[in-house]
């Protein structure tokens, strides 16, 4: 329990009044009360303990006259002027022969030496703060009283701050399951498949305070280790920032619900069960669901996040393709007429093509995309793979307006202009266009198909396109004439390609590669069937 600070008081006396005069500055409040033989004060100012609240109590020798006394503020100190009962003077301030209290001091300023009895002057000088060596032993005393001050200042200020810590984060979290709740009954769903969306900032805000742990074992605000409370902030942040955020289809998911409701229910039981221990206050139930939290079941909770994790990984895997069934066929083409293309042909490993499809798509957005490669990797080295990249200008919902747009831009970016014929028969397969892990899956599953394929009917088809358009990706490969479909920078006889959109001839008309013009329909399913 801390000491009760009091204030320096210097006393005087008269033979008919005492005098006090008490040595407090900034006074916000005070109180004076006067008994019969004794007074006692309190108030909050500036005293040898800096700011802080004081009080004292004084049993006088001889009885006063309460009615009568009177006090005034000085500004750095109270005077305080109290009538005696009966004239005389006192032998002494205090009813019986004792040490002074540190903080009393004689007030020489308006001492009447003259007047005083040995006795009160043994009496005052027998304070030991007063002798010689007694102004070390005062200096050591108040030494000592601040820095108890120092400490009961610190720890208030700790408890305040940790307290309004756990305070912020238990309201985030009950804020956020509050809100998910709210909404699953609005909705009449038991699993929401957008809880990002609804409380995705509370989630990033909640997560970016909950580094201040970390920070405060640094400081040894808290016990524990930091490196413990590191990796538990640096693991959420890393699914909050990089799992939830990086794809729209995790972001989507039904598990995204289920974790936030386990994350934030343990941190509502968490931050409530530290705030009660902070004050050495025990409430059984936010005791006994701490206790559940134990390592054991942590790892349980760890175990079912990360298998639903799993499978939302496996269901994206699955909606992006990974079983779909590839089917190849040789057959009139998908992409039935002659492609108006902006493009830029490239010579370097195929898995760069990304980079081009990934500009395009941010640059020339609403246009199909048209991806050409005229080598075999596998008997061509990476550094002379040859491919061109671009965007089909003539087979788009976009206005004129933005086309115009569109094609400005491309020419300022150095991107040629030419014209694709059609083939009029070719081998062909179509997979899923979900997102760019559709693409990835399906260059390792369709390839392979496409390769087989040919393989198995005996047939040459080159160069390999693919046609991205809103919900699928075409990968065909014309059956003969294979040089018409060589944009003019890999052509051998000296063909300059368009650098400007204007300078196609639009009156051209392309008929195709027709290899197989006597190739009738009942000779295709034929072919088919081989």
């Amino acid at each position: 329990m801390s000491k009760t600070l009091a204030p320096f008081v210097k006393w005087a006396q008269r033979e008919d009044t005492v005098l006090l005069k008490i040595e407090l500055q900034q006074l916000a409040s005070f109180d004076l009360n006067y008994a019969d033989d004794s007074i006692s004060f309190t108030g909050y100012g500036a005293g040898v303990s800096g700011l802080n609240d004081y009080a004292f109590q004084m049993k006088f020798y001889g009885e006063i006259k309460p009615s009568d006394a009177f006090h005034k503020t000085m500004g750095s100190y109270i005077d305080v002027s109290i009538p005696k009962k009966a004239t005389m003077w006192w032998p002494r301030l205090f009813p019986k022969s004792s040490n002074y209290p540190p903080w009393l001091k004689p007030d020489f300023d308006r001492w009447e030496t003259e007047q005083d009895s040995d006795e009160e002057i043994a009496e005052t000088t027998s304070n030991p703060y007063l002798q010689p060596n007694g102004q070390e032993d005062l200096r050591k005393y108040l030494e000592e009283t601040q820095s108890n001050y120092d400490e009961e200042m610190k720890e208030f200020l700790r408890y305040s701050y940790l307290t309004l810590y756990n305070i912020i984060q238990c309201i985030f979290s009950l804020y956020v399951l509050t809100f998910l709740g709210f909404k699953s009954i609005q909705k009449k769903e038991w699993l929401l498949t957008n809880a990002y969306e609804y409380v995705g900032v509370s989630v990033v805000y909640a997560q970016f305070f909950s580094f201040l742990e970390t920070l405060n074992h640094v400081v040894k605000l808290t016990r524990g280790s930091w490196q413990s409370s590191f990796k538990h902030s640096f693991g959420r942040s890393f699914c909050c920032f990089i799992m939830l955020t990086g794809d729209v289809n995790v972001r989507s998911s039904m598990a995204v619900h289920i974790l936030f409701i386990v994350w934030f229910t343990a941190d509502v039981i968490r931050y409530l069960y530290l705030t009660f221990k902070l004050y050495n206050y025990s409430l059984k139930l936010v005791s006994w669901l701490r206790l559940m939290l134990t390592f054991n079941t942590i790892l349980i909770l760890i175990a079912v996040v990360l298998i639903l994790l799993f499978l939302t990984c496996l269901c994206l895997l699955i909606e992006c393709g990974l079983f779909y069934d590839i089917v190849v066929g040789g057959k009139k083409p998908t992409v039935s007429s002659p492609l108006v293309l902006a493009y830029k042909a490239h010579t370097g490993p195929y898995k760069q093509s990304g980079d081009a499809f990934t500009w395009l798509s941010a640059y020339a957005p609403g246009f199909k995309l048209l991806g050409i490669y005229y080598d075999d990797p596998a008997t061509t080295p990476a550094n002379e793979l040859r491919y061109a990249v671009g965007c089909v200008l003539n087979n788009s919902s976009n206005s004129s307006d933005v086309l115009k747009e569109s094609v400005a831009k491309l020419e300022k970016e150095d991107y040629s202009f030419c014209v694709i014929p059609a083939a009029d028969l070719v081998i062909e397969s179509k997979f899923p266009f979900i997102n760019t892990l559709s693409c990835i899956i399906a260059i390792k599953r369709v390839y392979p198909k496409l390769r087989s394929y040919m393989g198995e009917k005996k047939l040459e088809a080159h160069p390999f396109f693919e046609y991205y358009d809103d919900t699928f990706i075409t990968f065909y490969a014309p059956l003969s004439n294979f040089s018409a479909f060589t944009v003019p920078e890999f052509q051998n006889d000296g063909a300059t390609p368009f650098k400007r959109y204007s300078d196609i001839p639009m009156s051209v008309t392309i008929s195709g590669a027709s290899s197989y013009e006597d190739l009738h329909n009942s000779e295709l399913e034929d072919f088919e069937s081989k």
